[in-house]
């Protein structure tokens, strides 16, 4: 289905989808200025729900990793399929729902994401009658980003080695969800979450540590995961091995990781135990050689007297 511009003379109203693609367009030329990404809007005109489908994008193709993928009014399904062979590309997201219950959903591959996410309904459904959007499709970062607005996530979120900031609303994982964060070369270079808002993690999630570069863990060496918040209490954490990743003697210290976010590098317990030992000895020794100094000094005067 293509979309005409109504005749100035039709007496009848436009067709459904046609006023809903116009009210999304809209929104476009704001977009565009915030994001830099021109705006794809999805329609569901073929109503298969696939993504790769042309037919459902206002213009006739879907959207690639310089545009932004637009979703609003209330579109035919409620749902969108991601079904790239293994990872579709897209620039952006945005949302601007009158109705809930829209998915992006996993039919085959991930969605690999450069630029932000937005859900641009002030307060979600709570105060805009707007809808809150759930992507339950693997997301994979592409690039330093923000997200915004009422946002839930049902599967796994791959920040790799880029910073995300979480600003003014609730971004909310489901249960089940999972979060990995890259390690690259160092302490200055791993995916996080910043900004100004905590993200929402509910029970039973899993979170992932891994190692995309170079990384050789050394003692004193900080990560800073999350800038807001912590983790859920009963969330499992996966994390490297820190007999191939760190140097020889050394662990990792997760005494902060569910709390806020934080991981660092230290001596494993025997090592701390070797080390006391050292400390202890080296003590004994100088005060030892201490007292003989002394002993000796004392002798020395007596000679002499």
């Amino acid at each position: 289905m293509r979309f005409e511009k109504p005749s100035l003379f039709a007496l009848t109203p436009p067709p459904v989808n046609t006023m809903k693609s116009k009210i999304a367009i809209g929104f476009c030329f704001f977009f565009f200025l915030a994001t830099g990404f021109s705006q794809v809007v999805w329609n569901n005109s073929i109503e298969n729900g696939f993504w790769s489908d042309p037919g459902n994008w206002v213009g006739g193709a879907a959207p690639d990793g310089n545009q932004t993928a637009s979703f609003a009014g209330t579109p035919a399904g409620n749902q969108t399929l991601v079904d790239g062979v293994v990872i579709t590309e897209v620039g952006a997201l945005s949302f601007n729902l009158t109705t809930n219950g829209f998915t992006i959903d996993p039919l085959v591959g991930s969605l690999q994401v450069n630029g932000n996410i937005t859900n641009v309904v002030p307060g979600g459904n709570a105060t805009a009658g707007g809808g809150i959007p759930t992507i339950n499709v693997p997301i994979t970062v592409g690039a330093n980003s923000a997200w915004n607005g009422y946002i839930n996530f049902g599967g796994l979120v791959d920040l790799q080695q880029y910073q995300v900031d979480i600003n003014g609303a609730a971004v909310h994982f489901n249960p089940d969800s999972q979060i990995t964060f890259g390690i690259g070369s160092g302490t200055s270079d791993y995916g996080k979450f910043g900004g100004t808002t905590a993200l929402g993690l509910t029970a039973n999630a899993t979170i992932s540590i891994v190692i995309n570069g170079a990384y050789a863990g050394n003692y004193g060496d900080t990560f800073h995961f999350l800038a807001n918040g912590g983790f859920d209490p009963t969330a499992t954490y996966v994390l490297p091995d820190p007999s191939v990743w760190l140097s020889g003697g050394l662990t990792w210290d997760v005494s902060q990781f569910l709390t806020n976010g934080t991981l660092s590098v230290i001596p494993e317990p025997t090592t701390w135990a070797l080390m006391a030992m050292s400390l202890a000895a080296a003590g004994l020794f100088g005060s030892r050689l201490r007292r003989l100094n002394r002993l000796a000094a004392a002798k020395k005067l007596k000679s002499r007297g």
